[in-house]
């Protein structure tokens, strides 16, 4: 401590190098957690998307149970939409049907639990649900969903 107190000038180099840490760790953290790249989302094979990244899921028990995984946010009309890229789902007998608005849009079964989809856009205010099908064994099964939320405002 002795000779700190001696030495001005290493007390200034210290000080220096602290404060440029601090800058440079500061403008690192600005460039990476901007919304200019945060918002930037692709899919490396199509179109890319601007938006939040979500990702739903909802438990399913037994046959014939119905679930929301999702709702758009927002009132029909309003400039939102989400671009739904994934579904996932157990491995159930029958599979997993997956309901946009309450029509038919996807189903999963044993040998495809999954599906990508190109980035199928869905208005705002609908609602996404998963059902399992009358032949389902009784038990737990999961549902999931992702995709990019277009044009809702900043949580």
């Amino acid at each position: 401590m002795k000779r700190l107190q001696k030495n001005p000038l290493l007390v200034g180099a210290i000080a220096t190098l602290l404060a440029m840490i601090v800058s440079i760790s500061w403008a690192s953290t600005n460039l990476h957690g901007s919304k200019s790249n945060v918002n930037k989302f692709g899919s490396g094979n199509g179109q890319s998307v601007k938006g939040f990244w979500v990702t739903a899921s909802t438990a399913l028990s037994g046959p014939s149970d119905t679930q929301t995984v999702y709702t758009v946010p927002g009132n029909p009309g309003d400039p939102i939409d989400f671009s739904l890229t994934d579904f996932c789902s157990s491995s159930v007998t029958g599979g997993v049907e997956l309901d946009v608005g309450g029509s038919f849009f996807a189903q999963t079964t044993p040998d495809h639990p999954c599906y990508a989809f190109g980035g199928r856009e869905i208005s705002a205010g609908t609602t996404i649900t998963c059902s399992t099908s009358s032949s389902a064994s009784a038990g737990t099964y999961g549902c999931s969903i992702s995709g990019a939320l277009n044009g809702a405002k900043t949580p």
